[in-house]
């Protein structure tokens, strides 16, 4: 196998349907909302779970300190895992057909923190039912995700230099 780390702005075609997880987040709310848009009724569900989330957050929050510490340090990790449980509800599937043209936009991967690397992509073209309209597609997976990507190699965009340009 034959180590590959993309250039900013690397052009792909995926060769096999990729399914990743797509997370609620701000680089993700223009794909979110067109699938929310197409077929509410999960993210309906999800919604319902955030609040419910929430809601046990609150009760939590709102208990009184107890003097003994064992039941101290069961709400705390009580809340702890009710935190980490809010944090992951906000996440879809998304497959994406083969034949979808996708580019690099951002690549993120610090030592230590690998929870957070990621692969911000721009969507170009798609046969998804759903995203094959015009405007900008960006959206970000985590790069366990990225690393199962079964894709081809797009060549760079042919430009025409203007006069007085270097090559």
């Amino acid at each position: 196998m034959r180590m590959f780390i993309p250039e900013i702005g690397t052009r792909l075609t995926l060769e096999d349907a990729w399914t990743f997880t797509l997370h609620r987040e701000h680089r993700n709310e223009t794909i979110w909302d067109r699938l929310r848009a197409a077929d509410p009724a999960p993210f309906e569900r999800m919604a319902a779970e955030v609040r419910n989330a929430y809601d046990l957050l609150d009760e939590y929050r709102n208990r009184p300190i107890s003097r003994d510490p064992a039941t101290r340090e069961r709400n705390e990790e009580q809340m702890r895992a009710h935190i980490a449980y809010l944090q992951d509800i906000e996440k879809i599937d998304l497959t994406l057909p083969a034949g979808t043209e996708i580019t690099i936009d951002r690549l993120y991967i610090r030592k230590g923190i690998s929870d957070y690397s990621s692969v911000t992509f721009n969507l170009n073209k798609t046969d998804h039912p759903v995203l094959d309209v015009k405007g900008r597609k960006r959206f970000w997976a985590k790069l366990d995700d990225v690393n199962r990507i079964e894709y081809a190699p797009l060549p760079d965009p042919e430009v025409e230099l203007d006069e007085g340009m270097a090559p």
